[in-house]
């Protein structure tokens, strides 16, 4: 295994490493952001719903105040207070007062249960961001793990065998001729009478 080879694998899982990294870590602080604006929200709907029932009380003291002037006007006018007319103009008053303070009760549900939805939806947005994070660093991982073992497989091409020239040449020794063969060409010269030319990478010898 060649030693830059395993070096430049070695540098790209740790790269990738770090990238997964930041990419959970992103994830977990977009969760923590909508966890947080969740929050806000449900409290929000706490704090609708409360101040919810002292608009109730409020519009049914005000009823009620309504109900006592009527009484003593009436009783002031020589009225039956609790029979026929009179009756029906107080209770008319109470009826009047409970619907104004059952619609203050259903819009302040309403605006309460809009807010607790949004922060349903953010959270799930949140925990949809993190499982998102989280697939992508692994696939950052697989990825990496990946084209490291394939940087590390890899070595650097070799030539085997030997060069081959073609030509002949004649030495001291008597009798004694090498010979070689080969198809490209080039040229060489040697020491003494040795001249010929370089036919490829490959070569045979033999010597009679």
């Amino acid at each position: 295994m060649c030693a830059v080879n395993l070096a430049a694998a070695v540098i790209v899982v740790i790269a990738s490493a770090v990238s997964a990294k930041a990419q959970v870590d992103q994830a977990h602080y977009t969760r923590d952001v909508a966890d947080y604006n969740a929050a806000v929200d449900r409290n929000q709907a706490t704090s609708v719903r409360n101040d919810s029932r002292i608009q109730e009380n409020e519009e049914r003291t005000k009823a009620f105040q309504l109900i006592s002037r009527q009484r003593a006007v009436l009783a002031a006018r020589g009225a039956n207070i609790d029979f026929g007319t009179a009756l029906q103009i107080q209770e008319d008053t109470a009826m009047i007062g409970e619907v104004n303070t059952l619609r203050i009760r259903e819009n302040n549900e309403e605006q309460a249960s809009a807010l607790e939805a949004k922060a349903d939806l953010t959270e799930r947005t949140g925990e949809f961001a993190l499982t998102q994070g989280k697939l992508g660093a692994t696939a950052t991982m697989l990825q990496a793990v990946g084209s490291a073992m394939s940087m590390a497989g890899s070595a650097p091409s070799t030539n085997k065998g030997l060069t081959t020239v073609s030509g002949s040449t004649s030495s001291s020794s008597a009798g004694s001729t090498i010979g070689f063969n080969g198809g490209q060409s080039g040229s060489f010269i040697g020491q003494g009478n040795n001249t010929g030319t370089v036919s490829s990478q490959w070569y045979s010898m033999g010597g009679n």
